[in-house]
Protein backbone atom coordinates (compact mmCIF):
# COMPACT_ATOMS: atom_id res chain seq x y z
CA UNK A 1 0.00 0.00 0.00
CA UNK A 2 1.21 3.51 -0.82
CA UNK A 3 2.26 5.50 1.93
CA UNK A 4 0.17 9.36 1.63
CA UNK A 5 0.59 12.13 3.24
CA UNK A 6 -0.93 12.80 6.42
CA UNK A 7 -1.03 16.52 6.04
CA UNK A 8 0.49 17.04 9.42
CA UNK A 9 3.67 19.77 9.54
CA UNK A 10 5.62 19.91 12.32
CA UNK A 11 6.46 23.35 13.34
CA UNK A 12 9.09 24.43 15.63
CA UNK A 13 8.16 26.09 19.11
CA UNK A 14 10.14 29.61 18.78
CA UNK A 15 7.58 31.21 20.99
CA UNK A 16 10.21 30.85 24.10
CA UNK A 17 13.38 32.24 22.41
CA UNK A 18 12.92 35.76 23.28
CA UNK A 19 12.61 34.58 27.18
CA UNK A 20 16.42 33.46 26.14
CA UNK A 21 15.72 30.10 27.94
CA UNK A 22 17.15 26.89 27.29
CA UNK A 23 14.60 24.90 25.87
CA UNK A 24 15.63 21.70 27.85
CA UNK A 25 14.30 23.16 30.88
CA UNK A 26 10.81 23.51 29.49
CA UNK A 27 8.76 20.73 30.03
CA UNK A 28 6.48 19.53 26.84
CA UNK A 29 3.54 20.23 29.17
CA UNK A 30 3.86 23.35 29.77
CA UNK A 31 4.83 24.20 25.89
CA UNK A 32 1.47 22.64 25.60
CA UNK A 33 -0.27 24.74 28.15
CA UNK A 34 0.70 28.17 26.13
CA UNK A 35 -0.29 26.65 22.78
CA UNK A 36 -3.68 25.31 23.71
CA UNK A 37 -4.41 29.24 25.72
CA UNK A 38 -2.97 30.72 22.12
CA UNK A 39 -5.51 28.01 20.22
CA UNK A 40 -8.52 29.17 22.53
CA UNK A 41 -9.18 24.82 23.32
CA UNK A 42 -10.26 26.01 26.88
CA UNK A 43 -11.97 22.76 27.56
CA UNK A 44 -8.46 20.91 27.14
CA UNK A 45 -7.38 23.35 29.16
CA UNK A 46 -9.51 22.85 32.07
CA UNK A 47 -9.50 18.78 31.67
CA UNK A 48 -5.62 18.93 31.87
CA UNK A 49 -4.55 21.75 34.15
CA UNK A 50 -7.84 23.16 35.86
CA UNK A 51 -7.44 26.70 34.62
CA UNK A 52 -10.76 27.92 33.41
CA UNK A 53 -10.97 30.88 30.92
CA UNK A 54 -13.81 32.07 30.14
CA UNK A 55 -15.15 33.60 26.72
CA UNK A 56 -13.98 37.25 27.76
CA UNK A 57 -10.89 36.30 28.09
CA UNK A 58 -10.49 36.09 32.04
CA UNK A 59 -8.81 33.90 33.60
CA UNK A 60 -11.03 32.55 36.21
CA UNK A 61 -8.34 30.40 37.93
CA UNK A 62 -4.70 31.46 38.38
CA UNK A 63 -3.26 28.49 40.24
CA UNK A 64 -1.03 26.09 38.32
CA UNK A 65 0.60 23.07 40.13
CA UNK A 66 4.09 22.68 39.30
CA UNK A 67 6.83 20.79 39.94
CA UNK A 68 10.15 22.77 40.54
CA UNK A 69 13.44 21.05 39.83
CA UNK A 70 16.20 22.59 42.06
CA UNK A 71 20.01 22.17 41.25
CA UNK A 72 22.18 20.51 43.63
CA UNK A 73 23.89 23.25 45.23
CA UNK A 74 22.61 25.33 47.54
CA UNK A 75 18.70 23.99 47.05
CA UNK A 76 17.46 24.85 50.80
CA UNK A 77 18.45 28.60 50.12
CA UNK A 78 16.64 28.71 47.04
CA UNK A 79 13.51 27.12 48.55
CA UNK A 80 13.99 29.80 51.26
CA UNK A 81 13.98 32.78 49.34
CA UNK A 82 11.91 31.48 46.25
CA UNK A 83 8.39 33.20 47.19
CA UNK A 84 9.64 36.03 48.17
CA UNK A 85 11.81 36.44 45.09
CA UNK A 86 8.68 35.72 42.94
CA UNK A 87 6.87 38.03 44.47
CA UNK A 88 9.09 40.77 43.92
CA UNK A 89 9.08 40.17 40.15
CA UNK A 90 5.18 40.26 40.31
CA UNK A 91 4.29 36.39 40.22
CA UNK A 92 3.61 34.55 43.10
CA UNK A 93 5.04 30.93 44.13
CA UNK A 94 3.20 29.06 47.57
CA UNK A 95 4.84 25.76 48.39
CA UNK A 96 2.57 24.05 50.68
CA UNK A 97 4.27 24.08 54.96
CA UNK A 98 3.87 20.24 54.71
CA UNK A 99 6.02 19.93 51.48
CA UNK A 100 8.69 22.36 53.26
CA UNK A 101 9.21 19.99 56.29
CA UNK A 102 9.80 17.17 54.09
CA UNK A 103 12.55 19.07 52.11
CA UNK A 104 14.80 20.36 54.70
CA UNK A 105 15.01 17.07 55.67
CA UNK A 106 16.11 15.33 53.03
CA UNK A 107 19.78 14.91 51.79
CA UNK A 108 19.47 15.12 48.60
CA UNK A 109 17.77 18.05 46.37
CA UNK A 110 14.18 17.58 46.06
CA UNK A 111 11.48 18.31 43.39
CA UNK A 112 9.63 21.14 44.93
CA UNK A 113 5.69 20.93 44.66
CA UNK A 114 4.41 24.25 44.34
CA UNK A 115 1.16 26.50 42.57
CA UNK A 116 2.60 29.50 40.34
CA UNK A 117 0.07 32.20 40.60
CA UNK A 118 0.42 35.28 37.75
CA UNK A 119 -1.26 38.13 36.95
CA UNK A 120 -3.18 39.05 33.13
CA UNK A 121 -6.18 41.23 34.37
CA UNK A 122 -4.64 43.20 31.61
CA UNK A 123 -4.70 40.58 28.84
CA UNK A 124 -7.02 41.42 26.17
CA UNK A 125 -7.20 38.01 23.98
CA UNK A 126 -5.99 34.45 24.69
CA UNK A 127 -2.10 35.07 22.83
CA UNK A 128 -1.46 38.24 25.78
CA UNK A 129 -3.03 35.56 28.72
CA UNK A 130 -0.47 32.79 26.61
CA UNK A 131 2.70 35.70 26.88
CA UNK A 132 1.98 36.22 30.74
CA UNK A 133 1.85 32.58 31.29
CA UNK A 134 5.47 32.35 29.22
CA UNK A 135 6.80 35.56 31.02
CA UNK A 136 5.69 33.57 34.55
CA UNK A 137 7.19 30.40 33.59
CA UNK A 138 10.46 32.40 32.23
CA UNK A 139 10.71 34.02 35.75
CA UNK A 140 10.60 31.16 37.70
CA UNK A 141 13.36 29.01 35.61
CA UNK A 142 15.80 32.34 35.94
CA UNK A 143 15.52 32.17 39.66
CA UNK A 144 19.08 30.90 40.93
CA UNK A 145 18.94 27.39 41.82
CA UNK A 146 16.33 26.82 39.66
CA UNK A 147 17.16 23.93 36.83
CA UNK A 148 13.64 22.73 35.19
CA UNK A 149 9.94 23.69 35.62
CA UNK A 150 7.05 20.79 34.61
CA UNK A 151 3.43 20.19 35.18
CA UNK A 152 2.16 16.94 36.28
CA UNK A 153 1.06 14.09 33.97
CA UNK A 154 -2.57 13.94 33.06
CA UNK A 155 -4.00 10.62 35.00
CA UNK A 156 -6.10 8.06 33.81
CA UNK A 157 -9.37 6.66 36.09
CA UNK A 158 -8.34 2.92 37.45
CA UNK A 159 -11.14 3.04 40.26
CA UNK A 160 -12.57 -0.34 38.54
CA UNK A 161 -9.09 -2.11 39.57
CA UNK A 162 -9.88 -1.22 43.21
CA UNK A 163 -12.77 -3.80 44.28
CA UNK A 164 -10.03 -6.40 42.72
CA UNK A 165 -7.55 -5.27 45.15
CA UNK A 166 -9.84 -5.69 48.16
CA UNK A 167 -10.66 -9.18 47.03
CA UNK A 168 -14.79 -8.03 46.18
CA UNK A 169 -16.13 -10.07 43.26
CA UNK A 170 -17.14 -7.96 40.07
CA UNK A 171 -21.20 -9.07 41.08
CA UNK A 172 -20.35 -7.58 44.97
CA UNK A 173 -21.93 -11.18 46.07
CA UNK A 174 -20.45 -12.75 49.60
CA UNK A 175 -21.95 -15.13 51.35
CA UNK A 176 -25.64 -14.72 49.68
CA UNK A 177 -25.27 -10.67 50.42
CA UNK A 178 -24.99 -8.02 47.87
CA UNK A 179 -22.23 -5.83 49.34
CA UNK A 180 -22.95 -2.22 47.26
CA UNK A 181 -22.98 -0.13 51.12
CA UNK A 182 -26.85 -0.02 51.42
CA UNK A 183 -27.80 0.95 54.80
CA UNK A 184 -24.14 1.78 55.96
CA UNK A 185 -23.28 5.64 56.35
CA UNK A 186 -19.34 6.49 55.10
CA UNK A 187 -17.57 9.07 56.72
CA UNK A 188 -15.29 11.45 54.95
CA UNK A 189 -12.87 14.29 56.72
CA UNK A 190 -11.06 15.73 54.44
CA UNK A 191 -10.82 19.05 52.14
CA UNK A 192 -13.27 19.44 49.35
CA UNK A 193 -16.72 17.89 48.91
CA UNK A 194 -18.15 18.21 45.51
CA UNK A 195 -22.26 17.29 46.55
CA UNK A 196 -23.78 18.23 43.33
CA UNK A 197 -21.61 15.77 41.09
CA UNK A 198 -23.58 13.04 39.91
CA UNK A 199 -21.78 10.12 41.70
CA UNK A 200 -23.13 11.49 45.17
CA UNK A 201 -26.44 11.45 44.16
CA UNK A 202 -29.96 9.05 43.97
CA UNK A 203 -33.19 9.22 42.28
CA UNK A 204 -35.14 11.27 44.26
CA UNK A 205 -38.78 10.76 45.24
CA UNK A 206 -40.69 12.34 42.25
CA UNK A 207 -39.67 10.33 39.18
CA UNK A 208 -36.95 12.33 36.69
CA UNK A 209 -35.57 13.85 40.20
CA UNK A 210 -32.04 13.68 41.76
CA UNK A 211 -31.21 14.22 45.66
CA UNK A 212 -28.31 14.38 47.64
CA UNK A 213 -26.42 10.98 49.09
CA UNK A 214 -24.96 13.16 51.45
CA UNK A 215 -27.14 13.41 54.53
CA UNK A 216 -24.62 16.12 56.31
CA UNK A 217 -21.67 18.42 55.16
CA UNK A 218 -20.19 19.85 58.32
CA UNK A 219 -17.47 22.79 57.21
CA UNK A 220 -15.83 23.60 60.33
CA UNK A 221 -13.56 26.53 59.20
CA UNK A 222 -17.24 28.26 58.32
CA UNK A 223 -18.79 31.29 60.24
CA UNK A 224 -21.65 32.39 57.95
CA UNK A 225 -25.20 31.09 58.86
CA UNK A 226 -26.78 32.08 55.61
CA UNK A 227 -27.76 29.98 52.40
CA UNK A 228 -28.73 27.39 54.05
CA UNK A 229 -25.98 26.85 56.33
CA UNK A 230 -26.50 26.66 60.31
CA UNK A 231 -25.05 26.11 63.55
CA UNK A 232 -24.71 21.96 64.40
CA UNK A 233 -26.78 21.14 67.31
CA UNK A 234 -28.69 18.39 68.96
CA UNK A 235 -31.95 19.08 71.18
CA UNK A 236 -31.31 22.63 70.18
CA UNK A 237 -27.86 22.93 72.15
CA UNK A 238 -24.94 23.17 69.77
CA UNK A 239 -22.60 21.03 70.27
CA UNK A 240 -19.57 22.28 67.81
CA UNK A 241 -18.31 25.02 65.86
CA UNK A 242 -18.65 25.89 61.97
CA UNK A 243 -21.36 25.37 59.95
CA UNK A 244 -23.13 22.36 58.40
CA UNK A 245 -25.62 21.90 55.65
CA UNK A 246 -27.99 18.93 56.49
CA UNK A 247 -29.59 17.08 53.31
CA UNK A 248 -32.95 18.94 53.01
CA UNK A 249 -30.62 22.20 52.26
CA UNK A 250 -28.74 20.25 50.02
CA UNK A 251 -31.59 18.78 47.99
CA UNK A 252 -33.11 22.48 47.85
CA UNK A 253 -30.25 23.82 46.47
CA UNK A 254 -30.01 21.00 43.77
CA UNK A 255 -33.43 21.85 42.83
CA UNK A 256 -32.76 25.32 41.93
CA UNK A 257 -30.67 24.48 39.32
CA UNK A 258 -31.76 21.96 36.90
CA UNK A 259 -31.72 21.85 32.91
CA UNK A 260 -34.46 21.50 30.77
CA UNK A 261 -32.70 17.82 30.05
CA UNK A 262 -32.58 17.39 33.76
CA UNK A 263 -29.30 17.76 34.62
CA UNK A 264 -27.92 19.33 37.65
CA UNK A 265 -25.77 22.47 37.30
CA UNK A 266 -22.82 21.76 39.73
CA UNK A 267 -21.04 24.99 39.55
CA UNK A 268 -24.18 27.28 39.83
CA UNK A 269 -24.95 25.30 43.13
CA UNK A 270 -21.37 25.54 44.77
CA UNK A 271 -22.31 29.74 43.87
CA UNK A 272 -25.76 30.00 45.44
CA UNK A 273 -24.06 27.69 48.05
CA UNK A 274 -21.11 29.54 48.46
CA UNK A 275 -18.78 26.78 48.94
CA UNK A 276 -15.23 26.94 47.02
CA UNK A 277 -14.81 23.94 45.15
CA UNK A 278 -11.54 23.27 43.31
CA UNK A 279 -11.19 21.45 40.22
CA UNK A 280 -8.61 18.75 42.42
CA UNK A 281 -10.49 18.23 45.34
CA UNK A 282 -8.47 15.61 47.30
CA UNK A 283 -11.45 15.07 49.05
CA UNK A 284 -13.98 14.42 46.38
CA UNK A 285 -11.58 11.45 45.24
CA UNK A 286 -11.60 10.20 48.15
CA UNK A 287 -15.66 10.31 48.31
CA UNK A 288 -15.45 8.58 45.10
CA UNK A 289 -13.35 5.94 45.65
CA UNK A 290 -15.25 5.44 48.63
CA UNK A 291 -18.42 5.46 47.54
CA UNK A 292 -19.14 6.86 43.95
CA UNK A 293 -22.23 5.52 42.09
CA UNK A 294 -20.22 5.50 38.45
CA UNK A 295 -22.92 6.94 37.08
CA UNK A 296 -21.30 9.93 34.79
CA UNK A 297 -19.99 8.82 31.43
CA UNK A 298 -16.70 7.58 32.28
CA UNK A 299 -17.10 6.66 35.69
CA UNK A 300 -16.48 3.76 37.78
CA UNK A 301 -18.33 2.79 41.31
CA UNK A 302 -16.57 3.26 44.21
CA UNK A 303 -16.86 0.42 47.18
CA UNK A 304 -20.04 1.63 48.71
CA UNK A 305 -21.80 3.34 45.99
CA UNK A 306 -25.37 3.02 47.52
CA UNK A 307 -24.01 3.98 51.03
CA UNK A 308 -24.75 7.20 52.29
CA UNK A 309 -22.40 9.90 53.26
CA UNK A 310 -21.43 12.57 56.24
CA UNK A 311 -18.82 14.65 54.87
CA UNK A 312 -16.35 17.00 57.35
CA UNK A 313 -14.97 20.22 55.70
CA UNK A 314 -11.55 20.64 57.43
CA UNK A 315 -10.88 24.43 57.58
CA UNK A 316 -8.73 25.21 54.59
CA UNK A 317 -6.91 27.64 56.05
CA UNK A 318 -5.26 24.58 58.28
CA UNK A 319 -5.41 22.09 55.29
CA UNK A 320 -1.97 23.31 54.31
CA UNK A 321 -0.36 23.13 57.45
CA UNK A 322 -1.45 19.67 58.14
CA UNK A 323 -0.25 17.71 60.72
CA UNK A 324 -0.47 18.42 64.30
CA UNK A 325 -2.80 21.33 63.82
CA UNK A 326 -5.80 18.86 62.38
CA UNK A 327 -5.39 16.16 64.95
CA UNK A 328 -8.23 18.02 67.30
CA UNK A 329 -10.15 18.61 64.21
CA UNK A 330 -9.85 15.39 63.26
CA UNK A 331 -10.94 13.76 66.59
CA UNK A 332 -14.12 16.32 65.99
CA UNK A 333 -15.09 15.40 63.05
CA UNK A 334 -14.78 11.57 64.22
CA UNK A 335 -17.16 12.65 66.71
CA UNK A 336 -19.53 14.70 64.45
CA UNK A 337 -20.10 11.71 62.20
CA UNK A 338 -21.12 8.75 64.72
CA UNK A 339 -22.81 11.09 67.09
CA UNK A 340 -25.24 12.36 63.45
CA UNK A 341 -25.24 8.31 62.53
CA UNK A 342 -26.53 7.23 66.51
CA UNK A 343 -29.14 10.28 65.36
CA UNK A 344 -30.43 8.65 62.09
CA UNK A 345 -30.16 4.86 63.90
Amino acid sequence: MAETDPGFELVPDTSWEELHIDPRQIDLNVRLVASLIEARDFEQLFRRTGLRIEAGHALLNHWLPVFIGLRHDGWMGTLERLESDMEGKGYTVRIPKAYRTEFFAARNPPVATGLLNWPSSDAKNASEIAAAFRSAIAALIKEKGVNRVRLPNPLQPCLQDSLADIDLPADRKVNGRTLDGNGVIVGIIDDGCALAHRHFLKPGAKPGTEESRILYLWDQGRTDATDGWSSPDQGGTTIFGGMELTKAKIDAALAQFVTAGGLIQEDKVYEHLKYDLDLASHGTHVMDIAAGNGKSLTGSEGVAPAADIIFVQLPTALVEDGGPVLEDRILDGVNYIFLRAAELG
